[in-house]
């Protein structure tokens, strides 16, 4: 499968036409407001394209980050499982993990790569793949802690409840 997220990436870091910034808020007006955003939720307040996209970029990498730690996590407690008991089915469970993962990520990339292709007539289509990517990582991160590194008796999970906060 062709990966367009480096060319899409470039695109998006190299177009130094002003941003989509006049969709987002101004920061002295947001400063007086009394909501709090969550701390997790990306904080972009450049003016220009540029300075907006390579914070989402950052925040991408950062998320991304995490779910491949829980994703690491998860695949330590499934070698751990498989060594202690014999069940073979058990066993392929490690392989299977790693199919979906790889499986996921294709996903990932065509569906923001898509998103990219409809919004490509604006400056924006770099902020929306951008989005795109870090609110399904951010939600994969839910879906391995949920499903690998959860108890069903409710004991402590493995590592804690990351957040789901999108963009």
């Amino acid at each position: 499968m062709t990966s367009y997220f480096p060319f899409v990436l470039a695109a998006t870091i190299l177009s130094a036409a002003p941003a989509a910034a006049a969709a987002l808020p101004d920061t002295e007006a947001s400063a007086s407001d009394n909501s709090s955003p969550d701390a997790s939720a990306p904080q972009c307040p450049g003016r220009t394209t540029i300075e907006i996209n390579e914070c989402l970029y950052q925040d991408f990498e950062t998320a991304d980050a995490e779910r491949k730690r829980y994703a690491s996590a998860a695949l330590k407690r499934m070698k751990d499982s498989a060594s202690e008991f014999s069940d073979a089915m058990e066993a392929e469970a490690p392989g299977a993990f790693l199919a979906a993962e790889k499986a996921w990520e294709d996903y990932r990339e065509h569906e923001c790569g898509a998103l990219y292709y409809y919004w490509s007539s604006g400056t924006i289509r770099g902020a929306m793949n951008l989005t795109c990517r870090i609110a399904l990582t951010r939600q994969r991160t839910h879906v391995i802690w949920q499903n690998w590194l959860t108890f069903p008796d409710g004991s402590t999970p493995i590592m804690p409840e990351p957040k789901v906060t999108l963009p």
